[in-house]
């Protein structure tokens, strides 16, 4: 009688565990089941975005070469497939581009004005005037591509809180500033240097 009481009470103090556990279960299920389902609708939602075109491209769609009826990414594609050196030299060809009379559909709608290219405005690019091209950031004139005198202000107020050490409070250095092109004699110091021209901190040191 004694071995079935305790057997009982072990089995009523295991009992909500169980449910506990069986619960916690259905829970999971039921957010894996969620976290699937939002994952698809991501999947959806995000089919094709930076993920179809070509090195050249980011866009969902296919041309038809007018020229030779061959389906490629885009012109360059053609242009590159049509002319490599496999091809037979009697039928390397171009699309030809300039002689289009008619454009039934657009593909790609952002054009810049300045150099004729295609640009894809997620990347938040802009014409580069010394580089000719458009770019969202230049590794070859190293201009501000947008408005940084908030940022300016806060190397101000870090410069004004930072002094030098005396050795170096009176060392001047030799810069150029990327953003006006003026080249100056200033003040050193360790964090930044500021063009007394435009006022800019997107400045390189030339020497000093």
């Amino acid at each position: 009688m004694e071995a079935t009481l305790k057997q009982s009470e072990l089995s009523q103090n295991l009992e909500p565990n169980t449910l506990q556990q069986e619960a916690l279960n259905t829970v999971h299920s039921a957010l894996k089941c969620s976290e699937d389902a939002i994952n698809d609708v991501n999947d959806v939602r995000d089919k094709g975005y930076m993920k179809y075109g070509c090195q050249h491209y980011r866009r969902r769609c296919r041309i038809r070469a007018p020229c030779c009826g061959e389906v490629f990414d885009c012109r360059h594609c053609h242009n590159e497939a049509m002319n490599n050196i496999k091809v037979d030299t009697a039928k390397r060809h171009d699309i030809p581009r300039h002689e289009v009379q008619q454009v039934n559909l657009v593909l790609q709608i952002v054009i810049c004005s300045l150099c004729g290219t295609e640009q894809e405005t997620s990347k938040k690019q802009y014409h580069c005037e010394g580089c000719g091209i458009c770019r969202y950031a230049c590794p070859l004139c190293s201009k501000s591509v947008c408005d940084m005198s908030k940022v300016w202000e806060k190397f101000d107020m870090e410069i004004a809180s930072t002094p030098m050490p005396e050795p170096y409070q009176n060392k001047m250095v030799s810069i150029l500033c990327n953003d006006c092109g003026a080249k100056s004699n200033v003040q050193f110091h360790i964090v930044a240097q500021k063009c007394p021209n435009c006022k800019s901190y997107n400045t390189r040191q030339m020497r000093g």
